[in-house]
């Protein structure tokens, strides 16, 4: 029998893959808003494409592992819930934020966006990438552990057409006028999906299928993903906009990589580094981009090769320094200062 681990080693990789993908969506992105790429039409389908599917994976991996691992019987288990995630999000939310911000104040001449005040980059328009922590907070504080599938049903089709509510602009102006709640409807479906997997019993459906369809569930994916990137290419290359289509490429997406992650092993000693890449990547590729452009270098491969090898190797770098120089990796991981002993949990911790 299988342990908690070995279980959800398919969730290390998935958290692996998408954090591949966003770093390079931001890294790809930075390059052409400084000149150094071209924005050709390769550019375009690669970063359209990822954008279907790739931070959605990370909100379906905070619900499986909110929903499984989180014990909630009393209305207390909730309020320390609230508060543990306030610390272990909170303070690394604020630091890297102020810091980027700080960074983009500083190096003005060199930012390729608009910058605003703290206070709404704190609270009201959070930077990239550091929204996902602060929507993440929000769904956590207002979403229950499910008690029952049919209860995860439910909030799975609520927020289905409070998805659809907002992609046809009835929502708009009125309750999204709201930051918070604009960030609540844009990713609380993809939260609650992942609460759906952990009360399904996905795993043991995919345990039945790779016993009993293996070539045909192979099939199943390859075929999935080629219909995907097809019609991804088709509907950039048509224009066609429009919402709902979006919100069902989505879907598609993040199902066919889900099932598909179930058939890999990566390896889950690089998930430690997944957090640290994510909230560090941009921090430790901009300078190298602005360190080049200083030196009046501006070779495409030069840049494309330093800035990715910073934006992996910086953040692993740096946070290893931390843990060598205590108490300073306090905040990236907070929780391993603090005991919330307040917390009754089943065996993993949420994310």
């Amino acid at each position: 029998m299988m342990n908690n681990k070995e279980r959800d080693i398919w969730i290390d990789n998935i958290k692996i893959l998408a954090c591949i993908l966003v770093v390079l969506g931001h890294f790809f992105q930075s390059m052409v808003k400084a000149n150094i790429l071209p924005e050709n039409a390769l550019y375009h389908r690669f970063n359209e494409t990822i954008y279907y599917f790739h931070v959605p994976l990370f909100f379906i991996c905070s619900g499986y592992l909110y929903q499984k691992y989180t014990k909630m019987d009393r209305f207390t288990d909730w309020t320390n819930h609230i508060v543990k995630k306030l610390v272990v999000l909170g303070i690394p939310y604020v630091v890297f934020t102020i810091i980027t911000w700080a960074l983009k104040k500083l190096f003005a001449e060199a930012v390729n966006e608009s910058l605003g005040g703290l206070t709404e980059s704190l609270f009201v328009r959070p930077t990239a990438p550091f929204w996902y922590l602060y929507a993440l907070f929000l769904l956590f504080c207002i979403i229950p552990v499910f008690k029952t599938k049919k209860l995860a049903v439910t909030a799975l089709t609520v927020f289905v057409l409070l998805k659809f509510l907002q992609i046809g602009g009835v929502l708009n102006g009125k309750v999204l006028r709201i930051p918070a709640a604009t960030y609540i409807a844009d990713n609380g479906f993809w939260f609650i999906a992942g609460m759906f997997l952990a009360v399904s019993g996905f795993e043991g459906m995919c345990s039945v299928r790779d016993n009993h369809g293996k070539k045909a569930g192979n099939a199943f994916l390859l075929g999935g993903a080629i219909i995907f990137s097809l019609l991804s290419v088709c509907i950039q290359v048509y224009d066609v906009r429009y919402g709902y289509l979006n919100f069902f490429m989505g879907v598609f997406g993040c199902g066919i990589f889900v099932f598909a992650v179930q058939k890999i092993q990566i390896g889950s000693w690089q998930a430690k580094y997944v957090f640290p890449v994510f909230l560090m990547h941009t921090l430790c590729a901009a300078p190298i981009r602005v360190f080049l452009v200083h030196l009046n270098i501006r070779n495409v491969v030069v840049h494309v090769l330093a800035g990715i090898i910073f934006s992996f190797m910086g953040p692993v770098f740096i946070v290893k320094v931390m843990e060598k120089v205590k108490p300073l990796d306090f905040v990236v991981y907070p929780k391993r200062y603090i005991e919330f002993s307040f917390i009754r949990k089943r065996s993993r911790e949420n994310g």
